[in-house]
């Protein structure tokens, strides 16, 4: 099919809102793509309007009126019926974050990564699903700053003195990134509050100090001023509202098609000493099994390289059945 502008998906929709007399009670009550097969029906033009461009002609047609469809709000969690007053500029509003590019995204991360760094962001929650490069972005950004950062991985933070010991390490004037920070952040919620006060300098103290007196830590003091900043990655979306509310936080989860991109943008760095060629192979394999895996990203591609170089005549089953054991 040759190019349809806006205007005439626009004229094509408009058409069909007048000709049909239930149209709106449609876009009301039923999902959309079961109105679109409707709309089709109407007219043989109508096929010139994907789903795609119809759904968001529905949308912004419904949200002009101060009207949404309940379909639109499936998606949402953790909120209670008095939270929002106005359901429309709700979906508005998520609407929009469903359509902001990954590329948008990694750079506001990148953008607040470097404010930090500047002592202007106290603390910053980065999530989403796994392979997405949420931790390579933010070491990248760190190392193009030249930046005092430290990086903990996983479970390397054992208990509360382990994390104590390391702010008080690292009290002034870096930058601590917790990767897979799930563990962490469990540790003592009532520590983290004062660590992520907005403000520059924050005191911290020993939830008990009588009980600290009685440990092996001469090196540190019970109470001391801190002043750096602290950077969660995690996969996980489910954190303390306390955290939340102190930290910039950001969902970063991607769609297949946006991690295979995110991949494709970043594949001369990605792997250095691997030939291209072979990247290009395993990415454009990538996206052919893309619609069977449930995280696709760069360790999938990694994998696929891997079941390459192991084994060059079967490479393909031996990539999928990889990936699937993981």
């Amino acid at each position: 099919m040759s190019y349809i502008s806006s205007e005439r998906k626009k004229m094509l929709f408009e058409s069909w809102l007048n000709e049909e007399p239930d149209s709106l009670l449609w876009l009301q009550t039923k999902k959309l793509p079961e109105v679109y097969l409707s709309f089709l029906s109407k007219d043989q033009y109508n096929k010139e309007v994907n789903l795609f461009s119809f759904t968001s002609l529905s949308k912004e047609h419904l949200f002009s009126l101060g009207l949404t469809n309940p379909t639109f709000r499936n998606r949402k969690k953790k909120r209670s019926e008095n939270e929002v007053r106005d359901r429309a500029l709700e979906d508005k509003f998520l609407d929009v974050v469903d359509n902001m590019p990954w590329s948008e995204k990694f750079s506001f991360l990148s953008g607040a990564v470097e404010q930090m760094y500047h002592g202007n962001v106290n603390s910053i929650f980065v999530y989403g699903n796994p392979e997405t490069g949420k931790s390579y972005e933010v070491i990248k950004k760190l190392d193009e700053l030249d930046a005092n950062y430290k990086l903990y991985k996983g479970n390397v933070v054992k208990g509360v003195d382990d994390l104590f010991r390391i702010l008080y390490n690292n009290r002034e004037d870096k930058i601590l990134v917790f990767d897979d920070a799930d563990k962490v952040l469990t540790l003592d919620p009532n520590i983290w509050k004062t660590v992520l006060e907005n403000k520059k300098e924050r005191e911290i103290t020993y939830v008990d100090v009588r009980r600290f007196r009685n440990k092996n830590m001469e090196d540190v003091e019970p109470i001391f001023t801190f002043t750096s900043g602290i950077i969660f990655i995690s996969n996980n979306p489910k954190f303390d509202d306390a955290i939340a509310s102190r930290s910039l936080v950001m969902n970063m989860k991607l769609s297949n098609d946006e991690a295979i991109a995110k991949v494709e943008s970043t594949l001369d760095d990605f792997l250095p000493d691997v030939e291209m060629s072979i990247k290009k192979e395993a990415l454009e394999y990538a996206k052919e099994i893309s619609n069977g895996v449930k995280n696709m990203g760069y360790r999938t591609v990694e994998t696929i390289i891997m079941a390459r170089n192991i084994s060059p005549d079967n490479w393909k089953k031996q990539a999928i059945w990889l990936i699937s054991s993981r």
